[in-house]
């Protein structure tokens, strides 16, 4: 019989792994594909914000797999709109 794993789950779990892939075995790529699937997985505050930077920062990722920029030192990481104090 199969686990079950919820999505929550999937999206730390592919986290985790994306951080151990980006830190401790320098595997960019990998790590970039682990953290959009934690991203795709349903991931959201402060950890999505870590996500996409950790996966824009990714060197030598395909322009595809993160945002879009030439070096890593130059990509950009895309931001919500602005809104005024007044709400509008």
């Amino acid at each position: 019989m199969g686990d079950v794993v919820s999505e929550k789950d999937k999206a730390d779990l592919a986290f985790r792994l994306g951080e151990i892939y980006f830190s401790d075995l320098k595997s960019y790529a990998a790590a970039a594909k682990q953290f959009g699937n934690a991203l795709e997985a349903g991931m959201s505050g402060d950890r999505a914000g870590e996500a996409l930077l950790k996966r824009a920062k990714s060197p030598g990722v395909p322009e595809h797999a993160g945002p879009a920029g030439g070096s890593p030192g130059n990509r950009r990481v895309p931001c919500l709109p602005r809104v005024s104090r007044n709400g509008t």
